[in-house]
């Protein structure tokens, strides 16, 4: 990376409030201007949909991306109809949340537990607690009692250290969220204030114009040759 890109991505750090790490450089997609400041747009908290784009095509043709980047899913099966069990395994959908929120700056509907390991934890210890002292020596109640929380414990510790990928198969889809569609319904319904720009909050077109003006003041270069197809070091010797 030049000095000049270097110096670029540190003004826009100041200006944006973000961090560049070194991936983001190496990264292919940031070899051209566009590239880069898609790369700013998803670390800003507002995710803003280019001026004349209908708000649920921008936020479907976001997910479809990171899903086809992160997950590796094929484009052509991530439609609106399609359902997010057939995209998501059940194995893979926290991980795949929390991708998706990183990676588009979007609000999420949150996945619902299980209430499977609340019963294991909770409500049998209790349980069992109160049929020991109901039905036994108060001694033998006593010990029995120690004894449930004892292995409550236990099973808490085994459950965090080693059984992580057994919760993973108790988490939900959120309610009304079966199809991708519905999750484009509620993700603009979540964000509606970022998407569309509302106050205090960097648009598309804000963003870009002043992105433009500290590469254009930083190479000293015309503002028409800072296009997002111009490459840093081809187009704009950086």
């Amino acid at each position: 990376m030049g000095l000049e890109l270097v110096e670029i991505v540190m003004d826009v750090e100041a200006a944006f409030g973000v961090q560049f790490p070194s991936s983001d450089w190496e990264d292919e997609r940031a070899r051209t201007v566009g590239g880069l400041f898609d790369k700013l747009m998803e670390k800003l908290n507002s995710p803003s949909v280019p001026s004349g784009m209908c708000v649920r095509t921008f936020v479907f043709q976001r997910l479809r991306r990171e899903l086809v980047e992160s997950r590796a899913i094929d484009r052509k099966r991530i439609r609106p109809s399609a359902t997010i069990n057939d995209l998501v395994p059940r194995a893979h959908r926290i991980e795949t949340w929390d991708e998706l929120t990183a990676r588009t700056g979007f609000r999420l509907p949150r996945l619902r537990g299980s209430g499977t390991w609340f019963a294991l934890q909770v409500i049998l210890p209790i349980g069992a607690a109160y049929g020991t002292w109901k039905y036994s020596p108060p001694e033998v109640a006593v010990v029995l009692a120690l004894a449930a929380l004892i292995v409550t414990n236990l099973a808490i510790q085994v459950r965090t250290r080693f059984c992580r990928g057994l919760s993973r198969w108790l988490h939900r889809l959120p309610k009304n969220c079966r199809t991708v569609r519905d999750l484009v319904e509620q993700v603009v319904a979540m964000n509606q204030g970022s998407l569309l720009g509302g106050s205090g909050v960097w648009n598309y077109e804000s963003a870009w114009k002043r992105f433009q003006d500290i590469v254009v003041t930083t190479l000293a270069v015309r503002p028409e040759e800072v296009t997002r197809e111009a490459r840093w070091k081809e187009d704009l010797a950086c």
